[in-house]
């Protein structure tokens, strides 16, 4: 959203909530179907509000910003070939 005041454009970046909701929507996609993969608390409030699993990335050593029992992993792509592979 942008608005004007007195010459200056100010812009509010849209909800990482309302995006996903736009997205499930545009391409009548399942929610139970999708896995966020995020970083940041917020992507979790999103993943959460539309009803989407989530995975979260934590750097090494740093502490978790998410809910107990949230999956983490440091680096998500190691994560998920080495589990892969094993199917």
């Amino acid at each position: 959203m942008e608005k004007s005041t007195k010459g200056f454009i100010i812009y509010t970046p849209r909800k990482k909530w309302k995006i996903c909701q736009e997205i499930i929507n545009r391409e009548n996609y399942i929610h139970q179907n999708f896995l966020f993969v995020g970083d940041a608390l917020s992507d979790y409030k999103a993943a959460r509000k539309n009803g989407i699993c989530f995975f979260g990335i934590v750097g090494d050593g740093k502490a978790s910003p998410f809910p107990y029992g949230i999956p983490i992993a440091s680096f998500v792509f190691g994560f998920f070939s080495s589990n892969l592979s094993k199917t």
